[in-house]
């Protein structure tokens, strides 16, 4: 009977403790039924997402907002994308909120009447409206189709990166120096001041009735400056804080069992550089910081379906440091780590601004803040593929759709407003496709034969799905001729131009997309 008794106290331990280690999405009956409908997925922060991204990628598409996107985009129903602006558009009093489809097709755009960015994330209900801050102290509520439902102005910027609606549809969001919560009409529920807030993201308890607010009190006299992390009711009164001698602009992780995550240094060992875990209660339940050192600047762990956590920090590679992604288990065991290659930061240093993002096979995402590329590690901390993005700067999280597409924001600071191709997806390459075959570049070939009469074959190439327009061009700059304009596919590609108005001389023909302008000579 003893023996029984061990096996069955046994068996129920290690159903504690499996339980303990899962981690699946609450359901939050408050927002828009989506897959990502706050900026890291959910209102506790975790960054998982309960759909696959793709294995063999490719740049479905790109769109062109000028002004870039900060803290976006978000995910609203049926796919629809949701994002402010980041740059200033300094000379006129109008800057952008917008709602595009899923293919990044303008559905309506809202102005704020201001050149100020609209940078804070956005985050929306139930009934689908969207609420979103902006650098100039507003702080707006739209409809579903765009119009304005109500605005708060207060004493300083609003430009959270991650907002969050409560069970009973109250949203939460802080200025520079206030902490605030409203209703659905707009009236004050609180507001109370928790030292400045920004850049930092909220979130909650999977109960729902403890809300998180990392936030940092100068004290310009001692010139020192001090990190808290607040646990507070939703009447606003504040349960517990905990200090740190550092604490990341990140939002703060908190698992099913209320257990919350934070990269930073405490005051206990200043010398860590650590991803920390604590308790529901607020004191800690284990440092990570062997031979590495979390970042604590910005970002944001990430936690998966087993409850492992992966966060950007350094790690000690061959007797230096070397930016990296780590991963640890649920109990704060090293799992593996993804150090960078040398030729993906010898420009800059790489830095994952963003919070870090996780599908349901693992799969860890990533995208370098100065762009250059975005990053898939595997659950093993296998590197599974790399993008390209160019220059760009990466701020908001990337959003994995129900069809497994990724979705991604991109900007050039606040300065740069004359972008293209800003908003892209990237989806799963066809598997009839092969990828030998795909072109790598734009391309444009001479055509054959040449001089020509009456007719002549013009081949071209395109790496990615583009809309695209071939036509001719006389000497003086005329465009005299459309011969193909459109949307194709990537591939390669070949038009048979017959002659039937051109005189005899020479002319040029072009190929022009959103990416490239590629121009031969033909006779």
């Amino acid at each position: 009977m003893k023996n029984i008794k061990s096996f069955l106290l046994l068996i129920m331990l290690l159903n504690i403790v499996s339980f303990s280690q899962t981690q699946e999405k609450i359901p939050w009956s408050s927002l828009a039924d989506s897959p990502w409908p706050v900026a890291r997925g959910d209102v506790q922060g975790t960054g998982r997402s309960e759909f696959v991204g793709p294995k063999n990628p490719i740049i479905l598409w790109k769109k062109t907002y000028p002004l870039g996107i900060s803290n976006g985009p978000i995910m609203g129903n049926n796919g629809k994308l949701y994002f402010g602006t980041m740059a200033g558009n300094f000379g006129f009093n109008e800057s952008y909120f917008y709602c595009t489809d899923s293919e990044g097709e303008l559905i309506w755009r809202f102005s704020t009447n201001s050149w100020f960015p609209n940078e804070s994330a956005p985050v929306i209900d139930l009934n689908e409206n969207v609420y979103f801050g902006t650098s100039n102290n507003k702080f707006f509520a739209l409809n579903i189709d765009g119009t304005l439902k109500w605005k708060h102005s207060s004493n300083s910027a609003y430009n959270l990166s991650n907002n969050v609606i409560d069970k009973y549809g109250n949203i939460y969001t802080a200025s520079d120096d206030s902490l605030f919560s409203f209703n659905i009409n707009g009236e004050i529920i609180f507001k109370i001041s928790v030292g400045s807030i920004l850049a930092k993201g909220l979130s909650f308890s999977p109960s729902g009735d403890t809300l998180y607010a990392p936030a940092s009190i100068h004290d310009s006299k001692e010139g020192i400056t001090y990190y808290f992390l607040y646990a507070i009711n939703l009447s606003g009164e504040i349960l517990w804080q905990k200090e740190f001698d550092q604490l990341n602009r990140g939002t703060p992780l908190v698992d099913n069992s209320n257990n919350i995550y934070v990269q930073g240094r405490t005051i206990e060992d200043p010398q860590k550089r650590s991803l920390i875990s604590l308790n529901p209660d607020g004191s800690i339940k284990w440092e990570f910081s062997d031979n590495i050192t979390a970042d604590i600047w910005f970002g944001s762990p990430t936690m998966d379906h087993e409850g492992n956590i992966s966060f950007f920090g350094s790690a000690k590679i061959d007797g230096e440091f070397r930016p990296s992604i780590i991963s640890v288990d649920y109990y704060g065991n090293l799992r593996w780590i993804y150090p960078f290659e040398e030729e993906d930061w010898f420009v800059f240093p790489l830095e994952i601004v963003h919070g870090l993002i996780c599908d349901a096979d693992g799969t860890v995402y990533a995208a370098a803040e100065r762009g250059y590329y975005m990053y898939a590690i595997n659950k093993n901390g296998e590197l599974l593929w790399k993008i390209p993005l160019g220059d760009y700067y990466i701020f908001g999280n990337p959003v994995i759709g129900k069809d497994g597409i990724i979705y991604l924001g991109m900007h050039r600071g606040a300065f740069a407003n004359n972008l293209v191709d800003n908003l892209i997806a990237i989806g799963e390459k066809p598997n009839s496709v092969n990828e030998e075959e795909l072109p790598s570049v734009y391309k444009l070939e001479q055509n054959y034969p040449n001089p020509f009469n009456p007719s002549t074959t013009i081949k071209f190439s395109l790496p990615e799905r583009s809309e695209v327009k071939l036509s001719i061009f006389n000497l003086l700059g005329q465009e005299i001729e459309i011969l193909f304009q459109g949307e194709k596919e990537a591939g390669s590609y070949e038009y048979v131009f017959e002659n039937k108005s051109l005189s005899t001389g020479v002319y040029f023909y072009v190929l022009e997309s959103q990416q490239v302008r590629l121009s031969r000579k033909m006779m």
